[in-house]
């Protein structure tokens, strides 16, 4: 089975027809599987990954499906998907100060110093030899770090320094402050980020990953590489290690609230950018950040609660669902949620037809996905378009690997008033929808029980 777009399966032979369904597919399978952990029909679902952060509102235990179609690289593909809102904020955002002393994170992604020194430790040793506080970098941070991934390819225009700075890298990741060395140049005219676009090298830096590891909430890999990293930063807006490590938090925390808050907009058909809005933002970080003198006082909540999904969850939910007034669900098994999506789908299979006034007077003409239809008797035209419908949406379902499922038929009649003073409606269409809804079929019961067991050992 594969999974859809809109959190349903479809059978292999089906995905080879039409692989386009299954764009965000991933995100979906999580969706479902928070769904199914937590059996909580109402909710926000909440994704956080290493690189974004997938958002979704449940009614009635599905997701709202985007009417328009999936949208990739800004083209609307018409693919129906579920409405997930995605936003560049995970456990591998980059944490930057900007011109202006702030921090920053996201939405570009970086590997955490904390993973790679893991691996090359010897970074932790290039890290303690670095620019002046006060030294100006425009194109980097101070704490970043590159590694090698691929030669680029011949298509691909690099320029002398670069094949150095690959050279330089081959053997294992390094400073930006050793590269200036190496290549005898100044930071400022070193600025790597073409290299990076390319895939041919990685930029590494200090991320909410490398914070976890400093704060102690997380200590899978090098914290003595993420301390170091944190103290670079810390030093070059003057405050100590544990000061900016609760800025740190606060902003990571603040942003993924905006996430919350801009995806309920969104949600509700508004067309708002919230922090296109500086009104907006200067009430929403009065909630969010309240300063110990202010005068008056804001709060948002959000009347559903957060289910939340992800490695990184545990460490930055309980402070967002504090921050707006709702409750945190945590499902055991959390960290697996998008394999148990996959798991515990259903298929669903829906068949539109659509009935309206023929072009002559006393006629019906059908619309339907296979053919078009003339009626001379409106019942007619309903009660074939029906039968047709049904038996469409049974061999999709049977296409798509149920082997039991169950027709839900949605049947509406348009009218519209003719007149004020006249007391009859005027027929518009008939709009029929038929939806085949059923498990897949396991080949043996045996392999789905051992599916979840091997799922729940993880």
């Amino acid at each position: 089975m594969v999974v859809k777009g809109d959190g349903c399966m479809m059978s292999e032979e089906m995905a080879r027809e039409k692989p386009i369904e299954t764009i965000l597919s991933g995100p979906a399978s999580s969706i479902i599987g928070g769904t199914f952990l937590t059996d909580t029909p109402d909710a926000m679902v909440f994704d956080m990954g290493g690189t974004t952060t997938d958002i979704a509102v449940l009614k009635n235990g599905i997701p709202l499906i985007d009417q328009e179609g999936a949208s990739v690289g800004g083209w609307l593909t018409r693919v129906q998907a579920a409405q997930i809102y995605t936003y560049g904020m995970g456990g591998d955002s980059y944490i930057q100060i900007n011109r202006e002393g702030q921090i920053q994170v996201g939405p570009q992604r970086v590997w955490p110093l904390s993973v790679v020194a893991d691996q090359f430790p010897q970074l932790v040793d290039e890290l303690n030899i670095t620019f002046e506080k006060g030294y100006n970098l425009m194109f980097a941070q101070a704490t970043d770090c590159f590694m090698f991934l691929k030669r680029p390819s011949h298509a691909e225009q690099i320029t002398d320094q670069e094949e150095r700075v690959i050279e330089a890298l081959q053997g294992c990741p390094h400073s930006l402050y050793y590269l200036t060395q190496f290549l005898e140049t100044d930071p400022n005219l070193l600025d790597l980020q073409h290299l990076v676009n390319m895939g041919v090298i990685a930029r590494i830096s200090v991320t909410p990953t490398d914070i976890l590891h400093v704060n102690g909430a997380y200590n899978r890999w090098n914290r003595e590489a993420a301390i170091k990293g944190v103290d670079i930063l810390a030093s070059r807006i003057g405050v100590g290690r544990d000061e900016f490590v609760e800025l740190a938090a606060e902003r990571i925390v603040n942003e993924l609230c905006y996430t919350c808050l801009q995806s309920m907009v969104s949600y509700e058909g508004q067309k708002i950018w919230l922090k296109d809005d500086a009104t907006v933002m200067y009430m929403i970080n009065k909630a969010l950040s309240p300063a110990e003198d202010q005068k008056f006082d804001c709060s948002y909540s959000l009347n559903m609660p957060i289910i939340g999904i992800g490695a990184p969850i545990a460490a930055w939910l309980p402070q967002v669902a504090e921050k707006l007034n709702t409750d945190l669900i945590i499902p055991e098994h959390a960290e697996v949620a998008n394999a148990v999506g996959v798991a515990a789908g259903k298929i669903m299979e829906t068949v539109k037809v659509l009935i309206k006034p023929g072009e002559k007077d006393g006629t019906y003409l059908m619309h339907a996905p296979w053919e078009r239809k003339y009626f001379e008797d409106l019942q007619e035209a309903v009660a074939y378009a029906l039968d047709d419908a049904k038996r469409h949406a049974s061999r999709a379902a049977q296409k798509a690997g149920a082997k039991e499922f169950e027709l839900v038929v949605n049947h509406e009649d348009v009218y519209a008033r003719a007149s004020m003073l006249d007391n009859g409606d005027v027929y518009i269409e008939t709009r029929i929808e038929v939806t085949a809804a059923g498990r897949p079929e396991w080949e043996r019961e045996e392999e789905k029980e051992k599916f979840f067991v091997d799922l729940a050992g993880c």
